[in-house]
């Protein structure tokens, strides 16, 4: 079976994360692996990530350092 990849970036989603999470883990094909970006998210999307996905070694989170303003 092919796995794929699920990129999740997200900034300040505590509100939506959770349900987010529980949509993927609610997917039918289990080959996959999912990757949260955080985009400097300053609320709690990070624990609520961490707290949901600690015993399924399929999701990482990956922090995104502030780049400041595009010029």
């Amino acid at each position: 079976m092919m796995q794929i990849s699920i990129l999740v970036p997200y900034y300040k989603s505590e509100k939506t994360i959770e349900q987010t999470i529980d949509s993927i883990l609610k997917q039918t094909y289990k080959d996959y692996n999912c990757v949260f970006i955080n985009n400097n998210s300053s609320d709690l999307s990070t624990e609520i990530i961490q707290t949901k996905t600690v015993a399924d070694q399929r999701f990482k989170i990956i922090d995104c350092p502030y780049q400041g303003k595009p010029n």
